[in-house]
């Protein structure tokens, strides 16, 4: 009767780690999700700035250009 016991404790203590590894794995993959979406959030605010930056110099190019003809032609 014994052995039957301890194999029942056994069977029960590898089918709570087994149960205790998949939820470490979803966890760990829960995490890398979600540092892939954060690093990729960074990635896009950056081109963001970037390219609002970009338009800025842009503008300030071309209304310096006018004014430096519009001032030419008085």
């Amino acid at each position: 009767m014994l052995p039957v016991s301890i194999s029942a404790i056994l069977l029960a203590t590898e089918k709570a780690l087994l149960g205790e590894v998949v939820v470490v794995a979803a966890a760990v993959v829960i995490v890398v999700v979600a540092a892939a979406v954060i690093v990729i959030l960074v990635v896009v605010a950056a081109a963001a700035v970037i390219v609002v930056v970009v338009v800025v110099v842009v503008v300030v190019a071309v209304v310096v250009i006018v004014e430096v003809l519009v001032a030419e032609h008085l």
